[in-house]
C-alpha cells in the first residue's frame, strides 16, 4: 500500500506540473499577441521613452516628399538638383535606408533624362546612383526596395547597351536580373522570381546575337526552364500569360538549337512547349500571341513531316497554320499572315503529293503566290526567294506529272 500511495502522489505531481506549464505558455502567447513584435514579452524594467527621430532622417523624408512631387510632374532635373545635396547631409551608417531611397530616385531621374535628351552621360550617372542604392538596401531586409533598385539598374544596363559596349552591358543586365531573382526567392515571391529569371533568359538570347551563339542560347534555355520550374510561380491567373511567354521562348530556343546541335528531340520538345502555351492563350483575348505561337508550331510540325514523315505531323501542321492565317489576318502587321499563308500552301502541296489530289496542290500554289503580297518588307526578301523557288519546283513537278499522264 505505501508504494502504491507514493506512486499515485508522484503521478499527480507530474500532472499538475504539465497543466501548469501549459497554462503559462497560453498566457505568454496571449501577452505576446498584444505586444508590438519589436518589444519584449516580459518587461523587467519600465520602458524608456522613444528616442527622438534623428534630424538627418527627418530631413531625408522631407526631401523625398518634395522630390516625389517633382517626379510626378516630370521635372526630373529639378528633382536631381533637390536630392543631390541631401546625399552629403546623411550618414552612410545611420541613414542607409534614406540614402538608398534618395540614390534610387536620383538614378531613376537621370535615366529618364538620358531617354529624353539621348545623352550617355545621364545614363552613366544613373548607373552610379543606382549601384549606390542597391548597396544601401541589404538583401536580408529592405528587400522590396532592393528589388525595385535592381530592376531599374538592369533596365539601365540595357539602355547603355544601345550606346556602348553591347556585350558588356547586356552581360551586366543579365547578372542584375539574376541577382533580383535571388532576392525575390529570399523574399518568398515566386512570381517575381520567375519573372526576373525570364528577363535574364531574354538577355542571354540577345547576347547570342553578339557572340558564343550556341553557349548563350543553351544558357537562355536553361534559365527559361528554371523560371518555368519555380514552385508556385504561376499559380495565379494573372501570371499565366508570363508562363505562356516563357513556353513560347523555350520552343523558339529549341528550334534554334536544333539548327546547331541537330538533335531530333529539340523538335519534339519545341512542339510540346508550343502546345502547352496554346492551352493558355485565348483566340479572343491574346489573338496575336496565339497566332504567332500557332505559326511557330505549324512550321516545326511541317519540317518534322518533311524530315521524318508521319501523317499526324502534317495534319496538325495544317490545322495550326489554318488557324494562324485567320488570327494573324486581324493584326496590323501583314507579315505574320503572309508567313502563315506560305507555310499552309506548302503543307497543302505536301498533302496533295500524299493523297495524289491535284486540287490541293493548286490551292497550295495559290496560297504561296498570295503570301508574297504580304511579305514586302526588305527583311523578308530571303523568305520570298525561298517561296518562289518552292513554287518553281512544284510547278515543274506538276508539268512532269501531267505530261506522264
Amino acid at each position: 500500500m505505501p508504494q502504491v500511495f507514493s506512486a499515485g502522489w508522484l503521478y499527480l505531481f507530474f500532472l499538475a506540473m504539465a497543466v501548469g506549464t501549459i497554462y503559462i505558455l497560453v498566457k505568454l502567447r496571449e501577452v505576446h499577441r498584444e505586444q508590438d513584435p519589436d518589444t519584449p514579452v516580459i518587461k523587467v524594467a519600465p520602458m524608456a521613452p522613444a528616442a527622438p527621430r534623428p534630424e538627418g532622417d527627418e530631413k531625408g523624408q522631407e526631401v523625398l516628399r518634395e522630390a516625389d512631387s517633382l517626379i510626378k510632374e516630370g521635372r526630373f532635373l529639378e528633382a536631381v538638383d533637390l536630392l543631390t545635396p541631401a546625399v552629403q547631409r546623411l550618414s552612410p551608417v545611420d541613414d542607409r535606408e534614406a540614402l538608398g531611397k534618395i540614390q534610387y530616385r536620383i538614378g531613376a531621374c537621370q535615366r529618364r533624362l538620358g531617354w529624353k535628351e539621348n545623352k550617355v552621360k545621364n545614363l552613366l550617372r544613373s548607373g552610379e546612383a543606382l549601384k549606390e542604392a542597391v548597396s544601401h538596401f541589404a538583401p536580408h531586409r529592405l528587400r522590396s526596395l532592393r528589388l525595385a533598385a535592381l530592376g531599374e539598374l538592369a533596365g539601365l544596363y540595357e539602355d547603355l547597351a544601345r550606346h556602348q559596349n553591347p556585350a558588356g552591358n547586356l552581360g551586366a543586365a543579365q547578372r542584375t536580373w539574376d541577382a533580383a531573382a535571388r532576392t525575390a526567392k529570399m523574399s518568398a515571391q515566386p512570381s517575381r522570381e520567375a519573372l526576373f529569371l525570364s528577363r535574364a533568359g531574354d538577355l542571354f538570347r540577345r547576347l547570342a546575337l553578339i557572340s558564343s551563339r550556341g553557349r548563350n542560347l543553351a544558357k537562355a534555355l536553361e534559365t527559361y526552364e528554371k523560371a518555368l520550374n519555380v514552385p508556385g510561380a504561376f499559380s495565379e491567373p494573372d501570371s499565366l500569360l508570363e508562363k505562356a511567354r516563357v513556353l513560347k521562348n523555350i520552343g523558339d530556343l529549341r528550334v534554334e538549337l536544333k539548327g546547331i546541335r541537330e538533335e531530333e528531340t529539340d523538335s519534339e520538345e519545341a512542339i510540346r512547349a508550343y502546345e502547352e502555351a496554346l492551352m493558355i492563350l485565348s483566340p479572343e483575348k491574346q489573338t496575336g500571341e496565339r497566332g504567332q505561337t500557332l505559326l511557330c508550331a505549324g512550321r516545326v510540325l511541317l519540317g518534322t513531316y518533311r524530315n521524318q514523315g508521319g501523317n499526324s505531323h502534317l495534319g496538325k501542321s495544317l490545322k495550326y497554320l489554318g488557324e494562324a492565317v485567320n488570327l494573324l489576318g486581324s493584326e496590323k502587321s501583314p507579315s505574320g499572315k503572309g508567313c502563315a499563308m506560305a507555310l499552309l500552301g506548302e503543307g497543302l502541296i505536301c498533302f496533295a503529293e500524299l493523297k495524289g489530289q491535284k486540287d490541293y496542290r493548286d490551292k497550295g500554289i495559290r496560297l504561296c503566290k498570295a503570301a508574297l503580297g504580304f511579305l514586302k518588307e526588305p527583311e523578308f526578301a530571303d523568305e520570298c526567294d525561298r517561296i518562289r523557288e518552292e513554287l518553281r519546283k512544284t510547278e515543274k513537278m506538276g508539268e512532269v506529272s501531267e505530261s506522264g499522264n
